[in-house]
């Protein structure tokens, strides 16, 4: 639209897409809506989500995380333990490494063959990633979500006003989510299990299903008529 009605060449829209539009109106306001945007200014969440799973990847074709699940499942058996370890891991990640993103990736790509080889669609663990990692997040102030909070608020905690992390307390939508999503794990509530569609999906996409049979769990792939894979 630019280059037909406004006159504009093709470097400059691809310009303004990589380093986001300039303009001066006289109105501050209006200004500072219009000049930003691009795929620099945003940079930095990108690369943030690309290391995060490059190291998801690693820890995954290592064998790290299976390491890790493995010691877990020695404690957890059953699936609202493995919802709750879920939301802690989230969790926990955020408490340490500081960032949403990685909260929701490496936990997500830990749990999820421990959800398809139980037969519970992946459904309950995006919701588990989702209140242990990004809803979290604001409640941590040296993570990325939290430190968006304080400076949005002004709250200057870095200056030793910690009375200013009483929002913490009541910011109800984010700490009571742990809260109701184990309450569902625990009598069973919308967590659903996985449909044959999904089961399918899996097998079609080639995706990791742990073994949990000796842990009083079926193969969730048994029954439904789909051709064992072949061996590597």
């Amino acid at each position: 639209m630019a280059m037909l009605f406004q006159g504009v060449g093709m470097h400059d829209v691809f310009s303004y897409a990589n380093s986001g539009y300039s303009i001066e109106t006289g109105v501050s306001e209006i200004d500072s809506l219009l000049n930003s945007g691009g795929i620099q200014s945003m940079m930095w969440t990108i690369s943030l989500i690309l290391i995060a799973l490059g190291f998801g990847g690693a820890l995954e074709r290592t064998g790290c995380l299976e390491t890790i699940i493995n010691a877990i499942l020695t404690k957890v058996h059953s699936f609202a333990g493995v919802q709750s370890s879920a939301i802690g891991a989230s969790f926990a990640t955020n408490l340490v490494a500081g960032d949403p993103y990685l909260s929701i990736a490496l936990p997500g790509r830990m749990y999820a063959p421990v959800y398809r080889g139980m037969g519970y669609s992946t459904l309950n663990l995006s919701r588990a990633t989702e209140e242990g990692g990004t809803l979290m997040s604001p409640l941590i102030p040296w993570n990325a979500g939290g430190a968006f909070v304080i400076t949005a608020l002004g709250l200057g905690v870095a200056d030793g006003n910690f009375e200013n992390l009483l929002y913490i307390p009541l910011a109800f939508a984010c700490w009571t989510a742990p809260v109701i999503g184990i309450f569902y794990a625990v009598t069973g509530l919308f967590s659903p299990k996985a449909t044959e569609e999904e089961v399918r999906q899996w097998h079609r996409q080639n995706e990791a299903i742990k073994d949990m049979t000796d842990q009083g769990y079926g193969d969730p792939v048994k029954g439904l008529g789909i051709a064992p894979k072949p061996a590597e």
